[in-house]
């Protein structure tokens, strides 16, 4: 089972302000296949206002769409070996057939 214990907030993995968690439940075993921090609203809180200072102060907004492109095409990259895995998790965390999830969910980035 895959566990994540910290929230991806302003770039960093930061302990939650929460011990709560979210099981996540696999709809065609229905068994628990990972467990992952449930944000509390400080926590929703602190994510709206980093992503509100990346928008206006960070380097995105302001970068040519050209290094944006390059940017999304090394994503893509990145993503590109792992189409496979990526596929197996669909079908684990929706219950789709793995068919459908590697010809239609793992390409989607691509697209």
């Amino acid at each position: 089972m895959h566990e994540h214990t910290r929230l991806y907030i302003g770039g960093d993995w930061v302990v939650p302000s929460s011990t709560d968690v979210i099981d996540v439940v696999s709809p065609h075993s229905e068994e628990t296949i990972a467990r992952v921090a449930a944000p509390a609203t400080a926590d929703i809180d602190r994510a709206v206002n980093a992503a509100r200072r990346a928008f206006d102060e960070g380097p995105w907004p302001h970068t040519d769409p050209e290094e944006r492109v390059d940017v999304v095409r090394t994503l893509l990259g990145l993503y590109e070996p792992r189409r496979d895995e990526l596929a197996e998790l669909v079908t684990s965390e929706m219950g789709a057939p793995i068919t459908f999830s590697r010809r239609r969910m793992r390409g989607f980035p691509a697209c």
